[in-house]
């Protein structure tokens, strides 16, 4: 479990260093940079998730949630699965945190598409 936090901060300090270098780069960055902070900034929400998901796989709800009802079923996105109707078994940071990557992809992919687009073609002569 150590190891998928490490490797999650990992991933999630390199988006931001390719973020920042790309926003505060004085000179014209290529659509492909933005690709490249796009696919890493993907590749840590999906992880995100997966890390919020985990909280969903109860094994043992009685430990979990003792003396209380749980919820008919989980909800996928957000993520939430209550316990008693007040306890919610996945963690309060995970869906702001999951809606923030959410926005840092999406545009990331907008702005690689609109550099892709603006970009000067080349004739193939």
């Amino acid at each position: 479990m150590a190891l998928y936090v490490i490797l999650l901060w990992l991933v999630a300090s390199l988006v931001w260093w390719g973020c920042y270098r790309l926003i505060r780069s004085s000179i014209r960055v290529a659509a492909q940079d933005w690709v490249l902070v796009t696919g890493l900034s993907a590749v840590t929400t999906f992880a995100w998730y997966r890390w919020g998901w985990s909280h969903l796989l109860v094994v043992d709800l009685e430990y979990r949630c003792p003396g209380h009802d749980i919820a008919d079923t989980p909800s996928y996105f957000p993520l939430s699965w209550t316990c008693a109707g007040t306890e919610d078994l996945v963690p309060a940071y995970v869906n702001p945190i999951l809606f923030v990557l959410l926005a840092l992809t999406a545009f990331c992919a907008i702005t690689a598409l609109v550099k892709a687009l603006r970009a000067p073609r080349r004739s193939t002569r």
